[in-house]
């Protein structure tokens, strides 16, 4: 066995770090969803369907990406995900909501005893 370059090195640590950073968000995302989508009227039996269709179209684009990966290398399609990843997470809350329904917005206005 050979030993690793330093380029191999370099590489293996932004790999680590991309890894750790995508795992931190991730996490963070899927703890505060359900908070989030309760502030918009949504049950919390509606939040596992949404999370779960989330989880399903990652793994879905897991194997689409590793097919094209095989054929492409790995480099493009890390650097696409990265890309893609860093636009959709760091785009503005407003893009991504909308306004709570007028139901939801009374009730939250005016407390009952």
């Amino acid at each position: 066995m050979t030993e690793p370059t330093r380029e191999m090195k370099r590489n293996y640590w932004v790999l680590i770090a991309s890894m750790v950073s995508l795992q931190v968000t991730s996490s963070t995302i899927y703890m505060v969803m359900p908070v989030f989508f309760s502030n918009y009227g949504i049950s919390m039996s509606d939040n596992g369907y949404l999370i779960a269709v989330g989880t399903f179209a990652g793994v879905v684009s897991a194997f689409l990406a590793g097919k094209y990966s095989d054929t492409h290398g790995r480099k493009p399609i890390l650097l696409g995900g990265a890309v893609v990843y860093a636009i959709v997470f760091s785009s503005p809350p407003s893009a991504r909501t909308t306004r709570p329904s007028s139901s939801y917005a009374s009730s939250r206005a005016s407390p009952t005893t």
